[in-house]
């Protein structure tokens, strides 16, 4: 990431200079691998060298600070503070200490906060001690949905039997029931798209998946050049529409949105005569970290 690039989307404009403002002419890294002592590693999204201290940038959507990504940000500290400490990024000279910043760049909003190299350490190892303790057993949460693990786990599959036994109801009694539901739902919705990967994986290695049949689809058609789309398109449409073949043309061509923006580089992009916004939409999120 360098600081000339110039980005012409309001909402990624807003991250970029907030980083910048941070940063000022610091050189920013993007999308490194954080990793510590083989027990974990992230991607950042971004991360500078500050008057020698390690600053963190990370983007999100929607909006609140929560407790999953304070935990996610210390993870990281630790992770880079470390790989400081072995000599990996000469350019942090402070190895005890860090800010961490938080984006919402579509709500334009942030949280910064610090910590310190023990305080790191402390939160993630008292993380790593519940993994790793053998009788702690796991516990379904609405994390569950990011797991690799996610269809060999007992807790996992335990909600998903409670669900089975005890039937869906015709109707919720009360707004704890519904939530409760739609906590499960989730986690059941993401369980089943895995199970159906296993099941594809499966079939591709040549085996047969009783009560199953598979056929190959085809994939979705695209037009990946307009330029070749309209001259192959060109004589057929101007013989049915004449002088409006160009018109109808475009009629069935789809504009992407970031990609048009990014064209603008250095203007402003006339969004309010180019774009219309769909209907707003509700977005639930749940607040609970455990299903139970």
């Amino acid at each position: 990431m360098k600081k000339e690039l110039s980005v012409s989307d309001e909402a990624a404009r807003f991250s970029l200079d907030y980083v910048i403002s941070i940063v000022g002419e610091n050189y920013i890294h993007n999308e490194s691998k954080a990793e510590y002592q083989d027990l974990y590693f992230g991607f950042v999204d971004a991360w500078a060298s500050v008057d020698g201290k390690l600053n963190i940038f990370d983007l999100k959507t929607g909006w609140g600070v929560s407790e999953d990504h304070l935990a996610q940000q210390i993870g990281y500290a630790l992770a880079l503070l470390d790989m400081a400490r072995e000599g990996k990024w000469p350019s942090i000279k402070d190895h005890n200490n860090a800010t961490m910043h938080l984006i919402w760049e579509d709500q334009r909003r942030t949280y910064s906060w610090d910590t310190t190299y023990d305080k790191a350490k402390g939160k993630v190892m008292e993380i790593l001690a519940k993994r790793m303790t053998p009788d702690v057993k796991p516990r379904a949460n609405k994390n569950c949905q990011w797991c690799k693990k996610l269809t060999e786990c007992e807790a996992v599959n335990h909600e998903i039997m409670a669900v089975v036994k005890a039937g869906l109801p015709t109707k919720f009694e009360s707004p704890e029931e519904l939530s409760r539901a739609m906590m499960v739902g989730d986690l059941v919705a993401t369980w089943s798209k895995s199970v159906k990967e296993l099941g594809i994986a499966h079939i591709k290695s040549g085996n047969e998946l009783p009560n199953y049949k598979h056929s190959l689809c085809k994939g979705r058609e695209i037009a990946p050049d307009l330029k070749d789309a309209w001259k192959a398109c060109k004589a057929a449409l101007e013989e049915e529409y004449g002088d409006k073949a160009k018109d109808k043309f475009l009629e069935a061509c789809n504009v992407s949105a970031s990609k048009l923006r990014k064209m603008f580089t250095g203007k402003d992009f006339p969004a309010d005569k180019v774009m219309k916004r769909g209907e707003p939409f509700y977005r639930l999120t749940c607040k609970k970290k455990l299903i139970r």
